[in-house]
């Protein structure tokens, strides 16, 4: 069993999705007062993690269907905490940069890298393939460390090509298996 802290505020989409989350991910949950989920896999512990970073992303504010991606091995949740790389007086500024005009620059990454972006408090969030968020989390650092939007558009672009021919490979794997 494994105790998880959820933001109060958030505790309704647990809530209303209960069962679905239960079955998604072959697990119990309980909630107790306003803040705690105990979760348990119906199998072992590596459910129980999976879970638990399934809960992560919706704490962080992925909708469930992107935070239930998790499930699939080929998608991993990673966390960029921007005061790791900025003082507190810049982080709405790297938000804002991030973001971008009417949400712009966050959507050319996720289209791009071909990946879901959430940039909540000070931690930008990335569920997606694994290089995918590797593609992604140089753009991102790109933009923190004050390089020119365009800059690291250049660049999604350029890796956007080389990620095309990596799923084709997997894909010629797979029809080969």
């Amino acid at each position: 069993m494994q105790k998880i802290f959820f933001p109060e505020k958030k505790l309704s989409i647990i809530k209303k999705n209960k069962k679905r989350l239960e079955n998604a991910l072959d697990i119990k949950v309980e909630i107790k007062n306003k803040k705690e989920i105990f979760i348990e896999s119906k199998k072992d512990s590596i459910e129980e993690h999976i879970a638990s970073e399934v809960f992560d992303a919706l704490a962080l504010g992925f909708d469930i269907d992107t935070a239930l991606l998790i499930k699939n091995t080929n998608f991993v949740l990673k966390k960029i905490n921007i005061k790791s790389y900025a003082k507190n007086s810049r982080i709405k500024v790297i938000k804002g940069r991030i973001i971008g005009t009417k949400g712009r620059t966050k959507h050319i990454i996720e289209k791009l890298a071909e990946c879901n972006l959430v940039i909540a408090d000070h931690v930008v969030a990335i569920i997606g393939r694994f290089e995918s968020i590797e593609i992604a989390n140089h753009a991102i650092g790109m933009l923190i460390r004050g390089s020119p939007q365009q800059k690291a558009y250049g660049y999604l672009e350029r890796s956007r090509s080389k990620l095309k021919e990596l799923v084709e490979e997997d894909i010629e794997e797979m029809i080969e298996k």
